[in-house]
C-alpha cells in the first residue's frame, strides 16, 4: 500500500526445516588410536552421533516512508523485522530489528538500527558424548590448605558445603568425577546490536559517495566449557555470597559414605554451558567514486574498518581481555581499489593494509617473547581482463 510519502514494502513468509547431522570415524583412521603410542594418544576416535532438528519460523519484514520533500526531511523513512523460530530442541527464540533513515536535505542522509539476534547451540554443543573422567585426588578451594587464597572462601564454603565444620582435610583423595562433552540443557546466546551513521553524496562532486557507521555489538550467554577447577573456585571466591551459577555444577556429598566424608567433591559438570559474553566496538568507513576518464571510466573504492574493543569474557563475573590491536585483531584494516574500463579491457589494482599489532594484548612486558609487534604490512594485487 502507498502513503503520503511513497509506498510501503512489506515481506512475510513462514519457513520449515530439517537439519541432521550423522557422524561416523573411517574405519582405518580409528586404528591409529593405538598404533603407536599408546590408545588416545595419536589419534582420539569420535564417537558415532545422530542428531536431527526440526524448525519452524515466521518472519515479516517492513519499510515504510514517513516523510518526503518537507523542510528538514528530504526523506525519512523507519524499518522494522521480526522473526519467530520454533526448534524441537530448544527454546523457542524471538529476533527483531528497528531502523530508520533520515536524510534532511539532499546528498545527506543519517541511518540508525537496534536489532536483536540469537544463536542455538549446534549439534556439537549440545549431543556430543559426554565423558567421565575419574581424579585420584582434586583441588578442593575448600580444603584446608586452600581455603585462605581467597578472602571470601571461608563464608562461602561454609554456604555451600553440606554438613560444614571446617576445611575440609587435605588431600581429597575421594576419586571425584569430571563430566565433559555435550550439554542437552544449553539455551541460545543472545546478541544486541546498534549502528549510527551517516551517508554523504555532495552535489559538487559527482560520482563520489561517503559513509561513516559505527557499530557495537554485545553477545550475552555464550557457550564455552571451563576447566572443573575454574567453576570450583568461581563458586566460593565471589563477593557477597557463593556464585550460584557456578555452584550449580559441584556437587558434594550430603553426608559421609565410603570412601568419602560429607561435604566432599562427588562430582563436577565442566561440560558446555552458558557462562561467556563477547562485546564488540568499532567503526567502518566507505567510500565510491566514479568518473569519465579519456574514452574509459575510473572508478575508484576504498573500504576500512576501525576496531575499537574486541573484549572475550571468558566466564560470567570476570572482566574480560580486550584483544583490539592483536595481530589477528587489527586496530585498523583497510582496502583501496583502483579499476579502468576501456572498451573491452579493465585493469585493476587492489592495495589492503593492516595495522601493527601486538603477539599477544596480555603480554606482560615486550621482553616476553622475542617478537612482541607484528608490524603493518601492505597487501598488493594487480589484474588485467578481457571480454572479447
Amino acid at each position: 500500500f502507498t502513503l503520503p510519502a511513497g509506498e510501503v514494502l512489506v515481506a512475510a513468509g513462514l519457513e520449515w526445516r530439517q537439519e541432521k547431522l550423522a557422524t561416523r570415524d573411517d574405519p582405518d583412521t580409528a586404528k591409529l588410536s593405538n598404533i603407536i603410542w599408546a590408545p588416545g594418544m595419536d589419534h582420539s576416535v569420535h564417537p558415532s552421533m545422530d542428531a536431527t532438528r526440526n524448525v519452524s519460523e515466521a518472519y515479516v519484514e517492513l519499510v515504510a516512508p514517513l516523510l518526503s520533500d518537507a523542510p528538514l526531511a528530504h526523506k525519512l523513512s523507519v524499518e522494522g523485522a521480526y522473526r519467530y523460530s520454533h526448534y524441537n530442541d530448544n527454546p523457542a527464540t524471538d529476533t527483531w530489528k528497528l531502523g530508520f533513515n533520515w536524510a534532511p536535505i539532499p546528498g545527506l542522509a543519517v541511518r540508525g538500527a537496534k536489532s536483536y539476534s540469537v544463536r542455538v547451540p549446534n549439534f556439537g554443543e549440545l549431543f556430543s558424548p559426554v565423558g567421565v573422567q575419574n581424579l585420584g585426588s582434586i583441588s578442593d578451594p575448600c580444603e584446608a590448605a586452600l581455603i585462605n587464597q581467597d578472602r571470601d572462601r571461608a563464608a562461602n564454603c561454609a554456604a555451600t558445603v553440606p554438613g560444614w565444620s571446617g576445611p575440609l582435610p587435605d588431600a581429597n583423595l575421594n576419586a571425584p568425577r569430571i563430566f565433559t562433552g555435550g550439554n542437552p540443557n544449553l539455551t541460545p546466546e543472545t546478541g544486541d546490536t546498534h549502528s549510527f551513521g551517516v551517508v554523504l553524496q555532495p552535489s559538487f562532486l559527482p560520482g563520489f559517495d561517503l559513509t561513516v557507521d559505527y557499530w557495537a555489538i554485545d553477545i550475552e550467554n555464550v557457550v564455552t566449557s571451563i576447566a572443573y577447577t575454574t567453576i570450583m573456585n568461581n563458586c566460593v571466591d565471589a563477593s557477597g555470597g557463593p556464585d550460584m551459577g557456578y555452584c550449580r555444577f559441584v556437587h558434594r556429598h550430603a553426608s559421609d559414605g565410603p570412601g568419602h566424608l560429607a561435604g566432599q567433591v562427588d562430582f563436577v559438570e565442566a561440560q558446555f554451558a552458558n557462562l561467556a559474553a563477547r562485546r564488540s566496538r568499532g567503526i567502518d568507513y566507505s567510500a565510491n567514486y566514479r568518473r569519465p576518464l579519456g574514452d574509459g571510466v575510473l572508478r575508484l573504492n576504498f573500504m576500512g574498518s576501525q576496531l575499537l574493543e574486541q573484549t572475550t569474557i571468558a566466564q560470567v563475573g570476570g572482566t574480560g581481555s580486550d584483544a583490539a590491536g592483536q595481530w589477528n585483531n587489527p586496530k585498523f584494516k583497510g582496502t583501496l581499489t583502483a579499476g579502468y574500463e576501456i572498451g573491452k579491457f579493465r585493469f585493476g589494482l587492489n592495495t589492503t593494509y593492516t595495522s601493527a599489532g601486538r603477539f599477544n594484548v596480555n603480554d606482560q612486558s615486550d621482553e616476553t617473547r622475542e617478537m612482541s609487534e607484528v608490524p603493518a604490512y601492505f597487501n598488493h594485487n594487480m589484474s588485467v581482463s578481457y571480454s572479447p
